[in-house]
């Protein structure tokens, strides 16, 4: 008798839970064609507005799917010094809605590990963006004179900086070199 009332109980659950997984389905794929039309989007604006520099970023977008999107993945980390008095730092990468809040430098080489936190304008600015795109980035403007500067040019030498995307303390993303530009 307790079989057959199992049996009875699994085959309701089964009733119930059938067109639960059905509109869970359903509602994943609605997610996944939001996420590709916001991926077409950006290499579209990236295509119309880009320059030569920009392809690499184009290049990484054309090869991504909704399911590649899942978790952070960045494009470059920049260092720029071809300003006389301060130092971009910029970082891009793609993702289906953006998580991080940081981005750690660090040179296994010498010990340095540095983090950035994200300005909570480039936080607004990449949650409102994500309405219509897939690229985030953040930026961050080093003063020459600054001790982070002062800090950060040494490791730059080696060529053994590397970058990685934080949420909450924790690593979100590939590791990915950090490329210096200097003036031409």
């Amino acid at each position: 008798m307790n079989t057959y009332k199992g049996w009875r109980f699994q085959k309701r659950s089964l009733f119930f839970c059938l067109p639960l997984f059905m509109i869970l389905a359903i509602v994943s794929g609605c997610q996944d064609g939001d996420i590709q039309r916001r991926l077409d989007s950006t290499i579209q604006d990236l295509q119309e507005h880009s320059r030569d520099k920009d392809q690499d970023i184009v290049d990484v977008l054309q090869k991504s799917t909704p399911r590649t999107l899942e978790a952070p993945a960045i494009v470059h980390v920049r260092i720029t010094t071809e300003s006389p008095r301060a130092v971009p730092l910029v970082v891009r990468w793609v993702e289906k809605y953006p998580t991080p809040n940081a981005l750690l430098l660090r040179n296994h080489k010498t010990g340095y590990q540095k983090i950035f936190t994200f300005p909570q304008e480039y936080i607004a600015q990449n949650n409102d963006d994500a309405k219509r795109f897939v690229l985030f980035y953040c930026f961050w403007r080093l003063e020459y004179h600054s001790e982070e500067w002062k800090d950060l040019e040494p490791q730059l030498q080696d060529g053994e900086l590397e970058a990685v995307l934080l949420c909450d303390e924790k690593p979100v993303s590939n590791t990915c070199r950090v490329e210096r530009r200097s003036p031409k």
